[in-house]
């Protein structure tokens, strides 16, 4: 199971396909025989995204969905995006 606060994304996979995964911007993680163990750095938005659904939880609201949230961001070149959020809270 991988933290919504990590910043990676993971998948395991078989060692014959390693060097298409790299080809497609993944690095290894862990190695073995039987599979390997791969993580790429996730998007901007799916990051952020991931940041906002553990804020929420270490809130206090463990049941979190919804329609139509929208955040507005600063991005790192300075630029100002909106993501939207699905959210719904229940104590």
């Amino acid at each position: 199971m991988q933290s919504g606060r990590d910043q990676y994304v993971y998948q395991s996979i078989h060692p014959a396909d390693q060097q298409k995964y790299e080809d497609d911007g993944w690095e290894v993680y862990k190695g073995g025989n039987q599979k390997v163990r791969m993580k790429r750095l996730k998007s901007h938005n799916v990051f952020l995204e991931d940041q906002v659904w553990c804020l929420f939880y270490r809130m206090g609201y463990p049941e979190l969905g919804g329609n139509n949230f929208m955040i507005r961001y600063k991005r790192h070149d300075g630029t100002i995006g909106e993501k939207k959020i699905d959210v719904f809270r229940k104590r």
